[in-house]
């Protein structure tokens, strides 16, 4: 008695296996990837620590207008730029990142700096807006990177 079985031939088989494990391998590798970003450090003269660490050293004042925001850094560490949201009592709206066109025109410790806002860009008198610090740090690579500190790190201003 002969029976008439058909199934998949072994290459096709073994050729279903081996996609199957470059599938798992990827999806794994890009999991994986995820944790494992490219750590971005500053050294503030202790050392190189992590950019997040750098957020609770930051200390400036605001003082925001209907075209400009001016800034004062009062602590040690450079302050690269301000990233602001306007503030209402239900939300928090994107405006915009002011940062300057130059690296080396980073806010220093002890300076001050007036920030003016994209052409064509207005703040309305009244409002509130949150002025969060953005940071430069170096990657393992050598290279420059922006971090923009969380809000907590922000000053909540009025515009005048």
């Amino acid at each position: 008695m002969r029976l008439n079985k058909k199934g998949v031939s072994p290459v096709i088989a073994t050729i279903f296996l081996i996609l199957l494990a470059l599938t798992l391998t990827l999806i794994i590798y890009f999991w994986a990837k995820s944790f494992l970003l490219e750590k971005v450090q500053k050294d503030l003269g202790q050392g190189q620590v992590p950019i997040e660490e750098s957020c609770k050293s930051v200390g400036f004042k605001v003082d925001a207008g209907i075209n400009s925001i001016d800034v004062e850094n009062t602590r040690n560490v450079p302050i690269y730029g301000i990233k602001l949201f306007e503030v209402s009592t239900s939300s928090k709206k994107n405006l915009f990142e002011l940062v300057p066109g130059n690296e080396k025109d980073s806010l220093k410790p002890g300076k001050s700096k007036s920030f003016d806002y994209p052409s064509g860009s207005t703040v309305s008198i009244g409002k509130k807006v949150l002025a969060v610090p953005i940071l430069l740090g170096a990657t393992s690579s050598g290279e420059n990177k922006k971090y923009i500190c969380s809000s907590d790190y922000g000053i909540l201003a009025t515009v005048k």
